[in-house]
């Protein structure tokens, strides 16, 4: 099973939704005042973050992912029945 989550730090309601009305994407939302962000230390707003079944972060880039095959490959692999938390 996976989730895809939106995180939207601190925007304003209006360009939320703009962003719904252009997207079309409405249920995978999530606002946060930060919490989130600095939990994860993320520091560009283009960040990808892949927790895997054992509900650690298995990737994390800093980069656009915009190649739908590339992050459909990662999400697979970290998902996988067979993959294993490498903790070295």
């Amino acid at each position: 099973h996976v989730e895809v989550l939106g995180i939207f730090v601190r925007e304003k309601q209006g360009e939320i939704e703009q962003f719904i009305s252009y997207t079309g994407i409405d249920d995978a939302l999530v606002l946060d005042d930060a919490k989130l962000v600095d939990y994860f230390d993320v520091t560009n707003m283009s960040t990808t973050i892949i927790i895997d079944r054992y509900g650690l972060v298995a990737y994390k880039s800093e980069t656009v992912t915009s190649d739908l095959n590339s992050l459909s490959n990662l999400i697979e692999n970290y998902t996988n029945v067979n993959y294993v938390q490498n903790l070295d």
